[in-house]
C-alpha cells in the first residue's frame, strides 16, 4: 500500500503550489483493513483528516498512533472520496486507487488577523474516529515543511492511496525496464553521483565513507544495510544506504526527454494533464504520472540543494563522450582516476574492468562537471 499527497495554498497574496510527495502508511492501517474485511461494526474507512503543529523534532514512524500536536480535524464527505483509473482520472467504477480531497480555511484553524496558524503534520483517521482529537485509527502520517496560513488563506489538499498494483503501476514497471537499456548506456542517473548529493551525508560521514573506499552513490547502494561500517550508527547507515539505492534505481520514461529544460521541482508540482501538453503529446497521462512518482523518490533521497538544481534533462541525458582519438582536453582530462575525489577502490576497479582507466577522465569529465560531482582529492594536491 502506497500513498502520496499534493498541497495548494491560496491567499490574497497569491497561490503556492507544492509538488507531489510520498506519505507514510502506518502499521495500524493494516489491522483496520482486516477488520473492515471482516465486516466489524461500527467501523469507518477514511473518515477524518487531522492536521497539527507537531513533528518538528522527528519524522513520521510506522509505529505512530496519532499526531504529535493535533489542532483540528475535518470530516471527509463521501463526495470527497473518489476512485481513480489507471490514467489518474476519477471513475465511478471501483479501483484500487482512492483519492481524498479536503479544503481547510485558516479561520477554521484558529488564525486571526495578523496572527497566522502554522501546520507541520497531518494524518487520515478511520475506524471508530470521531470529531475528538486523537480518536480512531491512524491510517497515514506526514510531517512536512511549515505551512503558514493567514485568516483568509485556504489549504487544498489531495491525497491518493494505492491499495495494490494498478494498471498505472504495471505501466511504470514496463517503462522502467526500457529506460537506459534502449539508450545503450550503462548505469543510470544516480550511478556516478557523489555521496554529497544524498540527503543526510555531511562532511564527517562523507569522510568516513571515503576512508572505506566508498565515493559514489552507486558504491554506497551496493552495501549491505544490515552490516554498518564501524563509524556509523546502524539506523543512520541503513537509512543512507536505502536512499542511495532509491537514487541508483531511478528510471523515468524515455519520452520525458520532451521536458528536458524543465526543473524537476516544477514538473513534480504540475498536473499530469499539463505535462502532456508541455510535451506536445510525447507523454501520455500514464507516463506523466510515472515520471512524477519517480521524482517524488528523488525528493526524499537527495539533498535539497541538489534536488532543486536538477532538470529533467539531467535525468535522461547520456554522459557526453570525447570521441576524437588523440584529443586532449583542459586540465583534468589526463589525470589518473585516483586523483578524483570519491574514486575509491570499488569504483577504480570498475573503471579498470570497463577499460576506462586508460581513457582517464575523458569519458565522464563533462558529466562530472555538469553535476559538480567531484573535486580533486586532497592527497593528490
Amino acid at each position: 500500500m502506497r500513498g502520496r499527497y499534493l498541497d495548494v495554498i491560496r491567499s490574497p497574496d497569491g497561490v503556492s503550489r507544492f509538488p507531489w510527495r510520498s506519505n507514510l502508511v502506518v502499521d495500524r492501517c493494516y489491522p483496520l483493513l482486516a477488520r473492515l474485511m471482516r465486516s466489524e461494526t461500527p467501523l469507518a474507512g477514511v473518515a477524518y483528516l487531522a492536521v497539527g503543529r507537531g513533528g518538528t523534532g522527528s519524522g513520521p514512524s510506522r509505529s505512530d498512533v496519532g499526531l504529535q500536536d493535533e489542532i483540528y480535524r475535518q470530516r471527509i464527505a463521501p463526495g470527497d472520496l473518489r476512485f481513480l483509473d489507471a490514467s489518474g482520472a476519477p471513475t465511478p467504477q471501483p479501483t484500487s486507487t482512492l483519492s481524498i480531497r479536503a479544503v481547510i480555511g485558516g479561520a477554521e484553524l484558529g488564525a486571526m488577523p495578523g496572527v497566522p496558524q502554522t501546520l507541520n503534520e497531518f494524518g487520515l483517521f478511520g475506524g471508530e474516529a470521531t470529531e475528538d482529537a486523537g480518536s480512531g485509527t491512524l491510517i497515514n502520517r506526514v510531517v512536512h515543511d511549515p505551512h503558514v496560513l493567514s485568516v483568509d488563506a485556504v489549504l487544498e489538499r489531495r491525497i491518493e492511496l494505492d491499495f495494490g498494483e494498478t494498471a498505472a503501476e504495471r505501466s511504470r514497471v514496463a517503462l522502467t525496464e526500457s529506460m537506459w537499456v534502449e539508450s545503450g548506456t550503462v548505469g543510470s542517473f544516480g550511478e556516478f553521483l557523489p555521496l554529497r548529493a544524498i540527503d543526510g551525508i555531511g562532511p564527517n560521514n562523507r569522510r568516513a565513507f571515503l576512508r572505506a573506499g566508498l565515493g559514489t552513490v552507486d558504491a554506497l547502494a551496493r552495501q549491505d544495510p544490515l552490516r554498518p561500517l564501524p563509524e556509523f550508527d546502524p539506523n543512520e547507515f541503513r537509512e543512507l544506504v536505502t536512499k542511495a539505492r532509491l537514487v541508483r534505481r531511478l528510471r523515468v520514461p524515455r519520452s520525458s526527454e520532451a521536458l528536458s529544460g524543465r526543473r524537476v521541482l516544477e514538473v513534480g508540482a504540475t498536473e499530469p494533464t499539463e505535462l502532456v501538453s508541455w510535451s506536445s503529446g510525447q507523454l501520455d497521462l500514464t507516463s506523466a504520472r510515472t515520471l512524477q512518482h519517480a521524482l517524488s523518490v528523488l525528493e526524499v533521497a537527495l539533498d535539497r540543494d541538489a534536488f532543486e538544481a536538477l532538470t529533467i534533462g539531467d535525468l535522461v541525458a547520456i554522459p557526453p563522450m570525447w570521441t576524437a582519438p588523440g584529443e586532449r582536453g583542459p586540465f583534468g582530462a589526463d589525470l589518473a582516476v585516483d586523483a578524483v575525489q570519491g574514486v575509491g577502490k570499488v569504483l577504480r576497479e570498475r573503471l579498470i574492468a570497463a577499460g576506462r582507466a586508460t581513457q582517464r577522465l575523458k569519458t565522464h569529465w563533462q558529466h562530472f562537471c555538469k553535476h559538480i560531482c567531484y573535486g580533486i582529492d586532497k592527497p593528490s594536491i
